[in-house]
């Protein structure tokens, strides 16, 4: 019985530093960094040039521990992400489609990277235990 007793101690112990390591962030900082990066990367591949701002205007911050935001500083970034309507003398002339810069950065991230975040997680878990 006393075996059983430790055993479930040294549980809630491992259980207790690897809630700790999760809470603090340190588990996934790591992990929401190489995702922060690599989506950048890849909204950055299939962002269209004409003066670089646009492409240049990629990021990613951490706003939480397990949260990140991706975003793009140029005013117009929603119009080309989501395609936009061309208006003269208040008729529509023609319609620009929509290129999926972010969604297809999503996507791609998600499909290619996903899995080394998660790996990423494990082994710093694995690491505190």
């Amino acid at each position: 019985m006393a075996e059983l007793n430790l055993r479930i101690d040294e549980l809630i112990r491992r259980y207790q530093r690897m809630s700790d390591a999760m809470q603090s962030g340190d588990a996934t900082k790591k992990a929401l960094e190489y995702l922060g990066e690599k989506t950048v990367r890849a909204a950055k591949k299939t962002t269209p040039v004409r003066t670089n701002h646009l492409r240049d205007s990629w990021s990613y911050r951490k706003i939480a521990p397990d949260k990140i935001e991706i975003a793009n500083a140029a005013d117009y970034a929603i119009y080309v992400e989501k395609g936009h309507r061309v208006v003269r003398n208040g008729r529509t002339v023609r319609f620009i489609p929509p290129v999926y810069m972010l969604r297809g950065a999503l996507l791609h991230v998600r499909k290619n990277n996903l899995d080394k975040a998660r790996r990423m997680v494990l082994e710093e878990l694995d690491r505190i235990d």
